[in-house]
C-alpha cells in the first residue's frame, strides 16, 4: 500500500495550511481534469459567436469527454500498475556479489516504512513515462472519436482535443530527459486555447476567461514551486510549451 505521507510529503520548515492549500490546487487543477473545466468554462460561458451548442447537448458532451480524458485513462493507467505490481516476485534468485531476496524481505519486515517508501517510488517515479504514454494514446483516441464535423460543435470541440494530445505526447517525450512541470503544461495550454479563439473571433470574445485564466496560471504555478515539485525553470518552460502549442493549434486549424 502506498503512504498518504509518500504522496503528500509535508516540510516541516513550511506552514501547514499553505501546504494543504498547494496540494488542493494542485490536485483541482489536476492536468488530468483540466480538459473537462476548460470545455465546461467553454461551453456554458462563451459567447455564440465563440460556440453555439444546445443546452440540452452541453452535459452529455461535457459527460463524454471527461470519461474519455479522467475517467478512462485513469482506470487503464490503474490496472497497468497494479498488474506490474502483482507479478513483481517477493524474492527472486540472485547474481554472484547481488544480496538475496530473502535479506531484502528480512530488511523490509524489520522496517517496514522503507518498504512504503520503496513501493512509492516504484510505483510514482519509474512509470511517470509509462502512465504519460497511456493518456496520450487514450487523448489520441478520443480525438479520433470526435474528428467528426456532423454537429456544428464538434470541430472545436476536436481541436482543442489536438492541442491538448499534442502537448501530452510532447511533455512525454521531454519527460524522458527533464523533469518539465505537466501542470504548467496544462495550464498554460488552457490559456493559449483561450487567447487562440479570442483572436480567432475577434472583440474580446474571451476576456473575462483569460484573466481568470491568468490569475490561476499564477496559483498553480506558485502551488507547485511551494511544494518544491519543480524548480522554476522547469514551471517556466512548461508554460510556454502549454502556451505555443495550443495556441498555435487554435490558430492553424480554427476557422
Amino acid at each position: 500500500m502506498i503512504s498518504t505521507k509518500n504522496l503528500f510529503p509535508i516540510n516541516p520548515k513550511k506552514d501547514l495550511n499553505a501546504q494543504r492549500l498547494a496540494y488542493a490546487i494542485s490536485l483541482v487543477f489536476h492536468p488530468v481534469l483540466l480538459p473537462t473545466l476548460f470545455l465546461g468554462v467553454l461551453f456554458f460561458t462563451a459567447p455564440l459567436e465563440v460556440l453555439t451548442l444546445k443546452h440540452s447537448l452541453k452535459l452529455p458532451f461535457l459527460a463524454i469527454i471527461f470519461i474519455m480524458t479522467f475517467v478512462f485513462p485513469v482506470c487503464v493507467t490503474a490496472i497497468v500498475l497494479l498488474s506490474r505490481k502483482a507479478q513483481q516476485p517477493l524474492t527472486t534468485r540472485t547474481k554472484p556479489g547481488e544480496v538475496s531476496g530473502h535479506l531484502i524481505d528480512e530488511f523490509y519486515d524489520a522496517f517496514p516504512e522503507e518498504r512504503k517508501v520503496n513501493e512509492s517510488i516504484d510505483l510514482q517515479m519509474r512509470s511517470i513515462q509509462e502512465r504519460k504514454m497511456v493518456f496520450g494514446l487514450v487523448y489520441i483516441i478520443a480525438t479520433y472519436l470526435f474528428w467528426d464535423r456532423t454537429y456544428e460543435a464538434l470541430p472545436l470541440m476536436t481541436i482543442c482535443l489536438l492541442g491538448i494530445t499534442i502537448s501530452l505526447l510532447v511533455l512525454t517525450v521531454i519527460t524522458f530527459f527533464w523533469k518539465i512541470s505537466a501542470h504548467s503544461v496544462a495550464i498554460g495550454g488552457v490559456l493559449g486555447l483561450f487567447f487562440g479563439l479570442s483572436i480567432g473571433v475577434g472583440n474580446a470574445a474571451l476576456l473575462y476567461q483569460i484573466l481568470g485564466t491568468v490569475i490561476l496560471s499564477g496559483g498553480v504555478m506558485t502551488s507547485r514551486l511551494y511544494l518544491d515539485a519543480h524548480q522554476p525553470a522547469q514551471i517556466g518552460a512548461g508554460f510556454i510549451l502549454g502556451f505555443a502549442l495550443n495556441f498555435f493549434t487554435i490558430v492553424l486549424f480554427y476557422n
